[in-house]
């Protein structure tokens, strides 16, 4: 069951690679891409993939503030 954890982490962070070289080669620059503030896993690998924080605002969609960053790839 590891073994499956990590193959989903690398699986996960290839299509996120491949969709950032997509979005370039079509010219859909520049994007956002939101995550919570407390995802740090989330918010590491934006920042690694190049994207850098440009936005912030409170989502309360839930019924619960949560601080929410924008990553802007351009």
């Amino acid at each position: 069951m590891h073994f499956m954890a990590i193959s989903a982490k690398s699986l996960g962070i290839s299509c996120c690679k491949w969709l950032i070289r997509f979005l370039k080669d079509q010219g859909l620059l520049p994007y956002i891409i939101w995550a919570l503030e407390q995802n740090k896993t989330a918010c590491s690998l934006y920042g690694k993939l190049g994207g850098k924080v440009k936005k912030e605002r409170i989502d309360d969609r839930s019924g619960i503030a949560h601080k929410v960053v924008g990553y802007v790839f351009s």
